[in-house]
């Protein structure tokens, strides 16, 4: 709070310099770029933002706004007709994927996924949960992607809006009861697969 009181002060003295000196003469647009320059700087060096972002400097305690909330409810079908109920589910660790194959970034990290569902078989159940793609493409990609984990059809996307997400791939990681206790919006490789297990409780 302090550092955004500095900057609106900032703001503040420049215009009232600018008004002044009577500097009409320089082009407003010049003003305004040396005022936010200056701010960015102050932001950059007070490093309570971060202005750039990749992917693996995320976290995932960054996210705080669905955890410790229940997961919403679903029931889907896998590209082979099984019915999976989320509810059924009760007393598994579950890291819910939302992913597309047409996503290159779900393509991506697919081996690290794959990698990560074998090294917890047992502990946690790997669900991923593609939406908006027709059954047959989602079986031949399973069947040539040798995948070790169910996929769920989400055809409709009922179940993306209901976890509100805006991209793939998406992340969620379930406790026993149910409760999101971390998320990962975005890319993730091994290192943020293992991450997130950081904040499961058993």
């Amino acid at each position: 709070m302090a550092t955004r009181n500095k900057l609106n002060y900032l703001k503040t003295w420049a215009i009232k310099r600018i008004r002044a000196y009577n500097l009409y003469l320089i082009p407003s647009a010049i003003l305004i770029a040396a005022i936010f320059i200056s701010i960015g700087i102050a932001v950059k060096n007070s490093g309570n933002f971060q202005i750039e972002i990749s992917p693996n400097q995320i976290r995932p305690q960054d996210f705080q706004p669905l955890v410790d909330f229940y997961a919403p409810l679903f029931s889907l079908k896998t590209s082979r007709g099984t019915e999976i109920k989320l509810e059924d589910l009760r007393g598994q660790n579950i890291l819910l994927v939302f992913w597309s194959t047409q996503c290159d970034y779900s393509n991506q990290e697919l081996n690290d996924l794959k990698q990560f569902a074998q090294n917890h078989r047992g502990q946690i159940l790997v669900l991923a949960i593609d939406y908006s793609e027709p059954p047959a493409l989602i079986k031949e990609y399973e069947q040539k992607q040798n995948i070790n984990f169910p996929i769920l059809l989400d055809e409709k996307g009922l179940v993306a809006n209901a976890y509100k997400i805006e991209g793939t791939p998406a992340h969620f990681l379930l406790n026993k009861q149910g409760k999101i206790v971390s998320m990962w919006p975005s890319y993730a490789s091994s290192y943020n697969l293992d991450d997130l297990l950081q904040n499961l409780k058993n």
